[in-house]
């Protein structure tokens, strides 16, 4: 019993702490939807629900004690042993409770926005970053502690084969609203309306993403040279700028006079608005808004198909490199693991389960919140 004590502890508080931060994710999510502008610790403490945090540590808990049981059960190897091995990849529950620990942090620091340490919050409460990368930072773990057999056989030339598997996987989880033209969800509705904006107007400027809703290829292409040449100029007034501070001794951190016009958007101080977002995606996606502008001249429709085929695209390359990346570090058994997590937890997460209580019981909850 003594060797077991160990290995146990091991599989309890990841799993336990894990239970806990569910619960406070819980409540972060809340914390950012309420309006009345309490502050993060006041609020924490009178409406933070300890006893649920409790119960879900007990039950994790106890979750992880029966799944590392069972795991050393399949080890093949003395229960001892096999446990031993087993509680290894528990570890890797210390990730996602960083994260959420970071975004609590990034909360003590600035409650408003842009939330201190923003990219923290998105990473831990926005999207299938954390669920999927503990998923499968757990399995693959699993794969290499308990040492599952490789598949020798699986020549790397068939991984295409995944790729393929991730894009079905992620097209069944795309909602059907999203093909209708003009449809998205958070960034990836910003990203659109960025493509909107460069291809008709040449411009980030999202004021101007419904000045030509019919733009085509060869529009866009007769813009390209003042869209470079704005560019270069802009790049040769940026590296002036480097380039004197650097002569005066000092670095260069930018002159701003932009201001916010929102939580999303800032006002350029020569007119316009544009999001806080990066221009990267919106810039690729360009290609296939002007594709679907085409398919929709051509069949009188209005419909999206090449963005959201071409936004699940990345996600499938995404898994894809995943596998290759697993592949040479672990092998293909844990590649294997890793790569069909990260495909298939986004149609399950997305039919049948959400970390977070559902918009009744938030709003709900946010009520009593702001009452309490």
């Amino acid at each position: 019993m003594k060797g077991l004590l160990r290995p146990a502890l091991l599989a309890l508080i990841p799993s336990a702490l894990f239970g806990v931060v569910s619960k406070l994710d819980e409540f972060l999510v809340l914390f950012l939807r309420q309006d009345s502008g309490e502050a993060f610790l006041p609020a924490f403490s009178r409406n933070f629900e300890f006893f649920g945090a409790i119960l879900h540590a007990l039950g994790f808990g106890a979750l992880g004690l029966a799944l590392a049981s069972l795991l050393a059960r399949f080890s093949r190897r003395p229960f001892a042993e096999g446990f031993a091995l087993a509680s290894r990849p528990f570890a890797t529950l210390w990730i996602p409770s960083a994260l959420t620990a970071a975004s609590c942090v990034s909360l003590l620091l600035s409650p408003s926005y842009p939330y201190g340490l923003g990219l923290v919050l998105s990473l831990n409460l926005e999207g299938w970053f954390k669920p999927l990368s503990t998923a499968g930072l757990f399995a693959a773990s699993c794969a290499a502690a308990l040492g599952a057999p490789d598949f020798s056989r699986l020549s790397r030339w068939s991984s295409p084969l995944f790729l393929v598997t991730a894009l079905f996987f992620f097209t069944l989880a795309t909602p059907r609203n999203f093909y209708q033209d003009g449809a998205g969800q958070g960034n990836m509705f910003k990203y659109l309306r960025m493509a909107s904006a460069m291809a008709g107007s040449g411009s980030l400027d999202i004021e101007k993403a419904g000045e030509n809703p019919d733009a085509t290829f060869g529009s866009f292409l007769s813009k390209l040279p003042r869209i470079a040449a704005g560019y270069v100029e802009e790049s040769k007034t940026l590296l002036r700028a480097f380039a004197g501070a650097a002569l005066d001794g000092r670095l260069y951190t930018g002159e701003m006079k932009a201001h916010r016009a929102n939580r999303s958007m800032f006002r350029s101080a020569e007119g316009g608005i544009y999001y806080i977002n990066a221009p990267g995606p919106g810039l690729v996606l360009v290609p296939a808004y002007l594709l679907d502008r085409a398919l929709n001249r051509a069949f009188g429709w209005e419909r999206q198909l090449a963005v959201i085929l071409f936004w699940q695209l990345l996600a499938a390359l995404l898994v894809f490199e995943m596998f290759l990346a697993a592949t040479d570090v672990a092998g293909r058994t844990a590649a294997l693991i890793t790569a069909f997590t990260a495909a298939l937890i986004v149609p399950l997460r997305h039919r049948h389960w959400t970390p977070f209580p559902h918009r009744d019981t938030i709003d709900r909850r946010r009520t009593e919140f702001t009452a309490s």
